[in-house]
Formats: structure tokens, C-alpha cells, sequence
């Protein structure tokens, strides 16, 4: 478009330029001969000669114009090739990484959800089973621990439930003064609450 503009504008500077200049030379000859028998230029070869100069200048104009056209449809193509090769690479990136992600996911999902049908994770023998690795600890501090614990099934992973439960008692002993008391309890909510008593 801004070529085109150029292109048109230099166009018409050009024509107004040549017509004035035809009609200089007209004028020149008039006064120089004024007498009607000297032939000079008729009229109709200047209309004639401005009109040639106008199809010149059109036929200029349009070649500017599919010649800039091609050299812009080429350039664009040029230019936007990287992008769409990395619009691809992208995609492809995305594809991939999402058929790497759902095969581990689709193997987690299946072991969740085998984990929560297992019915057998008794949050009081859980209890009873961590309260046995912290014995050691409980002498050295002369601690008291009080265990009121009620069968409670809990749907998860035994693994992760004496984890929660080693971390409870962990911070139960840890922040009891030396000759405390620790209550642990289960109730049939299976929930566990731990406290310590000075």
C-alpha cells in the first residue's frame, strides 16, 4: 500500500508536470507566432500526448503493483515460515509431552484408586504400630503416653497413614515438657488427634 501510495503520487506529480509543460510549449509558440497561418502543434496532438503520458503512467503503476504484490506475498512467506515451523514444533512438544504424562498419571490413578479400595487400614492398629517405633524416645523423656484409640477403618495408603501418624507423634513428643503427657487418639470418624498435656 505505501508503495502503491508512492508509486501514485509520483504518478500524478509526474503527468501534472509533463501537462503543464506541454501547455508551456503551446503558448511559446502562439506568442512567438501569432499569425494563424503558422501551423504549429495542433491541439489534438497535445490531448493525444497527455493521454499517452496517462496510460504510460497507469500501466507503470500497475506493474508496481503486481510486482510489489509478488515481492510482499514472497517476503510474508519468508517470514512467517519460522513461525509457522515453530507453531508446529510446539504442538508437536505438546502432543508428546501429553502422551508421556498420561501414561505414568494413568498408571497413579490406577494405583489410588486400588489404594482406596482397600478396606483393611485400621487406623487403631496403625497407631499401635508407629507408637512402638517412638518407645526409645518416650523413656528418655520420661514422657506418659495415653493411647485412646477406637477401630476406625480409613480408606488410603497404610504406607502414607503410618507416615501421618509417625509425624503427629514426632511433634507431640518433641514439644512436651520432660515428664508430660501424650494422648493419641482414634475415634470412629477416623480421624487421629494428637496434644500433649505439661
Amino acid at each position: 500500500m505505501i508503495i502503491m501510495l508512492i508509486s501514485m503520487s509520483f504518478s500524478i506529480f509526474t503527468y501534472k508536470g509533463a501537462t503543464l509543460e506541454l501547455n508551456r510549449i503551446e503558448r511559446i509558440q502562439r506568442v512567438r507566432h501569432p499569425f494563424p497561418t503558422f501551423p504549429g502543434i495542433e491541439p489534438e496532438i497535445i490531448e493525444e500526448t497527455k493521454d499517452r503520458i496517462a496510460l504510460t503512467l497507469a500501466l507503470i503503476n500497475l506493474i508496481i503493483l503486481g510486482a510489489s504484490g509478488s515481492a510482499g506475498y514472497f517476503l510474508a512467506g519468508k517470514t512467517l515460515k519460522p513461525i509457522s515451523e515453530m507453531l508446529d514444533d510446539q504442538k508437536k512438544f505438546v502432543s508428546d509431552a501429553s502422551h508421556e504424562l498420561r501414561t505414568p498419571l494413568t498408571s497413579m490413578k490406577t494405583e489410588i484408586e486400588v489404594a482406596l479400595k482397600e478396606k483393611n487400614l485400621n487406623l487403631k492398629n496403625i497407631v499401635e504400630k508407629v507408637s512402638k517405633k517412638f518407645e526409645k524416645q518416650i523413656k528418655e523423656k520420661d514422657i506418659i503416653l495415653k493411647l485412646e484409640l477406637k477401630k476406625a477403618e480409613a480408606y488410603g495408603n497404610e504406607t502414607a497413614l503410618e507416615e501421618l501418624a509417625s509425624i503427629l507423634l514426632d511433634n507431640a513428643i518433641k514439644y512436651s515438657s520432660k515428664s508430660g503427657k501424650v494422648i493419641i487418639k482414634t475415634d470412629q470418624y477416623a480421624k487421629i488427634h494428637s496434644h500433649y498435656e505439661k
